[in-house]
C-alpha cells in the first residue's frame, strides 16, 4: 500500500468513526424524546380526569361525611371507548383503537376502578406513581406488563384527587410504549438513511480523484456526489424496509407480584 493510500485509509477511518459516533448519539436520543412527549400528554390527561371526578362531588352536592369517590360514570365511558373502531392515518401509520388505560385509587391506594378490569380491589399504594401522587408529588413510572420484557412497557402518570384541599385518592393513566414504538422505529430508519447518504455524498465530493479510478460502469454513480448520495438513500431505504410490517398488539396480563421501586 502506497503512502497516499495509507493516508486516505486513515482519513476514511477517522471519518467513519466520527460519523458513526454522531449517528449513535442521534439514534440514542430519539426514544427519550418520544417518551418525553408522550409523558407530557399523559400529565394533562391525568389531571383532566382527576378534575372530572372532583367535579362530580360538586354536582351531586355530596356531604363532607361521605368520602366515597364516584367512579360510576367511568365504566360505561371506557367500555364505549374500547369498543370504538378508529381509522386514523397518522403519517402513514394506522391507529385502529384506543389504548389509553386508567385506574382510580382511594386514599389508601386501593383500586376502586380499573379500565381494563384486572386490578379491582388491588393494593397499588406501592406503585411509584400512585405512592407519590397520594403525597401530593409528581408521580410517573414505566413498567412492563410482562416482567423483564421491555417491549410490553407501559408509561404511567398519576394525579391526586382532592376534596376540600385534602388528598382523598389518585388517578393514574397509562399508555403502552408500543403504541408509539412504530414512530420511533421509523424515525431511526430515516436518521440512518439520511445520515449515511449524506456521509457518502461528502466523502465522494471530498475525494473525487479516488472514485475516478473505479471501473467505468460505476462512474455514473460514484463520479457524482449527488448521484452517489441519492443512490445510497434509495438502496438503504429499500433494504431497511424489508420485514417492516404492522404489528398485532396483544394484551398481556400483569403479574400481581411485580412492582416498581417506590422513590421515597
Amino acid at each position: 500500500m502506497t503512502k497516499r493510500n495509507r493516508v486516505f485509509a486513515a482519513i476514511l477511518l477517522a471519518y467513519a468513526i466520527g460519523v458513526g459516533w454522531l449517528m449513535w448519539r442521534l439514534l440514542a436520543d430519539i426514544d427519550p424524546r418520544y417518551r418525553e412527549s408522550a409523558e407530557e400528554s399523559l400529565v394533562e390527561v391525568a389531571h383532566i380526569m382527576a378534575a372530572q371526578i372532583e367535579q362530580r362531588w360538586d354536582e351531586r352536592a355530596v356531604s363532607p361525611a361521605e368520602p366515597e369517590i364516584d367512579v360510576a360514570v367511568l365504566e360505561p365511558l371506557f367500555r364505549d371507548l374500547y369498543a370504538r373502531q378508529l381509522d386514523a392515518d397518522i403519517f402513514g401509520f394506522k391507529k385502529t383503537r384506543i389504548e389509553l388505560r386508567m385506574t382510580v385509587v382511594d386514599a389508601s391506594g386501593r383500586v376502586i376502578f380499573d379500565s381494563l378490569g384486572r386490578a379491582q380491589g388491588a393494593d397499588h399504594s406501592q406503585w411509584r406513581d400512585i405512592h407519590l401522587a397520594l403525597q401530593g408529588r409528581y408521580g410517573a413510572r414505566t413498567t412492563p406488563d410482562l416482567v423483564n420484557d421491555a417491549t410490553t412497557a407501559v408509561m404511567y402518570v398519576a394525579a391526586p384527587l382532592k376534596r376540600d384541599g385534602q388528598i382523598v385518592g389518585a388517578v393514574s393513566v397509562g399508555k403502552p410504549a408500543q403504541s408509539f414504538g412504530q414512530f420511533i422505529e421509523a424515525a431511526r430508519r430515516k436518521t440512518i438513511v439520511i445520515g449515511f447518504s449524506f456521509a457518502m455524498l461528502v466523502l465522494a465530493d471530498a475525494y473525487k480523484e479516488v472514485f475516478t479510478t473505479l471501473p467505468i460502469l460505476l462512474q455514473p454513480i460514484f463520479g457524482s456526489s449527488l448521484m452517489l448520495g441519492t443512490t445510497c438513500a434509495v438502496v438503504l431505504n429499500a433494504i431497511m424496509r424489508i420485514g417492516v410490517r404492522q404489528r398485532e398488539r396483544i394484551r398481556i396480563e400483569m403479574k400481581p407480584d411485580y412492582r416498581d421501586t417506590v422513590e421515597q
